[in-house]
């Protein structure tokens, strides 16, 4: 009996070991290294930044304002949402969010591709922090497109989707760029692809690194219902 079982076991170890052989295991990936937000941007070094950031805006109250207007607060600036899509709908949500769980810890601004009147009768609530930007000299915002372009995106990029008209990219996602108190851009957050955009998270993942982590304050017990208790 006893040879019997030492047999099977050592068949067993051999086919084990063949099938192994066979399929060896994945290798399990290296983790990715934490985010560390950049001390500079290249961006800051494009000719077209000072120009854009003095831009003339006013707000959907007609209160005028323009980038620098804002230096001392750091700011998030979102291009381009579209508020038929989903894509620019999603991001919306995502800035409206973190808005809301910083408390006012930075200004968000938001240039839309739509209209005035299509933006204000898609807003539900106003948020306090968030501002919809359109150019002050009544064109639409779509048309700085033509004088920024090459501040906005990497066209040799954009040509791989789009290699008849690079500067379309602007109606397929919104991108990002987030600005310190000195009016200095940090990062930019932009997905060249048709197929998929920038995530809340990603955006949530460098405010953490420009503002530090969101502290959640622990809820305040009911003193009556603990004594009820």
């Amino acid at each position: 009996m006893s040879i019997r079982i030492s047999l099977f076991f050592l068949l067993s170890v051999v086919i084990t070991a063949s099938v192994s052989a066979c399929n060896p295991a994945e290798p399990v990936p290296d983790p990715e290294p934490p985010y560390r937000l950049p001390n500079e941007h290249p961006d800051n070094s494009n000719p077209l930044k000072a120009e854009f950031f003095q831009e003339r805006f006013v707000d959907l109250n007609g209160e005028p304002l323009c980038l620098d207007d804002l230096r001392g607060t750091p700011v998030v600036i979102m291009m381009f949402p579209v508020f038929r899509t989903e894509e620019g709908r999603t991001g919306l949500l995502g800035v409206e969010q973190l808005v809301r769980e910083r408390g006012g810890q930075f200004q968000a601004l938001v240039i839309p591709f739509d209209d005035p009147e299509t933006v204000r009768s898609a807003i539900t609530s106003e948020v306090e922090g968030l501002s919809f930007l359109f150019r002050a000299d009544g064109s639409e915002n779509h048309t700085l497109v033509k004088r920024y372009s090459d501040f906005f995106w990497d066209k040799d990029i954009i040509a791989v989707d789009f290699p008849l008209d690079p500067a379309t990219m602007h109606q397929a996602a919104p991108f990002y760029w987030v600005v310190d108190r000195s009016g200095r851009i940090r990062e930019k957050l932009i997905v060249y692809s048709i197929d998929e955009g920038v995530r809340p998270a990603d955006l949530a993942q460098v405010m953490d690194a420009l503002l530090g982590p969101v502290i959640v304050e622990p809820a305040e017990i009911d003193d009556s219902e603990e004594s009820s208790g």
